[in-house]
């Protein structure tokens, strides 16, 4: 099934796709379990070659929050006082995370490609420029209740 998939979108089909698998799949189960198994160096983002429905956001303290793209309003990217800034909204949640390189994280969420952002947390980093050195995801819903 999958080959004829390939043939009608022009691509060409891989070995795991010709076996009938889903080689992505398979590689990202396969990249989550190595950073499961050896989390010793710092990934600032995860990005997918594809759109994905949602993404995750890990603090430094282990917290996780998971983010619909759909929900996903006033996405800003903004440089100012030497400092890099990347926020948005999402269903009563306001998002700041300041950092550098986040402008790849930015177009990585235009194009639904992130999948994981995690916060700085002390770990040797795997030389990527991108670093998130502050995350904060705050409950905005009564100030939007009262704003009304």
């Amino acid at each position: 099934m999958s080959n004829i998939i390939d043939e009608l979108l022009g691509r060409k089909p891989t070995p795991g796709t010709a076996a009938g698998g889903a080689p992505e799949e398979d590689a990202a189960r396969a990249e989550l379990a190595a950073e499961d198994a050896a989390p010793e160096h710092y990934r600032p983002y995860v990005i997918r070659s594809r759109p994905q429905l949602g993404f995750v956001l890990i603090e430094k303290g282990g917290t996780m929050h998971g983010f619909q793209y759909h929900t996903i309003r006033q996405l800003r990217h903004e440089h100012r006082g030497g400092a890099e800034y990347l926020s948005f909204h999402a269903d009563g949640l306001a998002v700041a995370m300041e950092g550098r390189g986040l402008g790849v994280m930015f177009r990585a969420l235009v194009r639904h490609t992130l999948t994981e952002a995690r916060e700085y947390d002390e770990r040797p980093a795997t030389g990527e420029a991108t670093m998130i050195a502050r995350m904060g995801v705050v409950d905005v819903t009564a100030e939007l209740r009262a704003a009304r």
